[in-house]
């Protein structure tokens, strides 16, 4: 509820913990399989993934009086919310710049699969603490602070 939303980091840690937990054997699994085979396993998983989405996820009807999508759009037209997700874009952008290319160094470097993967492993483990004590943090910095804060 509203009143737990500082809990939310503590939540998101948990994915920290599994998505760095699975990348070193992710990345031996990759190195096993070769270049182009793991490929195939990915989209294999991601088709049954989506399958399996698309099979349990309950279809509602609009009824009349609904707001559609377009209307509902307009929590995100104002100038604070347009700011917020430029920043998110930006930020975000660079770090998909960072994260990519630090790969194909280390890959030009002669690194295996296994060690990128205890690369993202050990980027991953560094959120946790960020995680961990964001809802503290935000209520001393403010959600904003936060923001600026992590844009550094």
């Amino acid at each position: 509820g509203e009143n737990r939303k500082h809990h939310y980091g503590k939540q998101r840690m948990w994915g920290a913990v599994g998505f760095g937990g699975l990348a070193t054997p992710i990345g031996k699994f990759v190195q096993w399989m070769g270049n182009t085979n793991w490929f195939l396993f990915l989209h294999g998983f991601a088709g049954f993934f989506f399958l399996t989405i698309v099979a349990i996820a309950p279809i509602k009807t609009i009824k009349e009086g609904q707001a559609p999508f377009w209307k509902s759009l307009s929590v995100v037209a104002n100038v604070k919310s347009i700011i917020f997700l430029s920043a998110m874009v930006i930020v975000g952008m660079q770090n998909g710049i960072i994260g990519n290319y630090v790969f194909l160094h280390l890959k030009s470097l002669g690194a295996s699969n296994t060690l990128l993967g205890m690369c993202l492993m050990a980027n991953t483990m560094t959120e946790i603490p960020a995680f961990f004590f964001s809802g503290e943090i935000t209520k001393k910095i403010t959600p904003e602070g936060g923001i600026l804060l992590a844009a550094v």
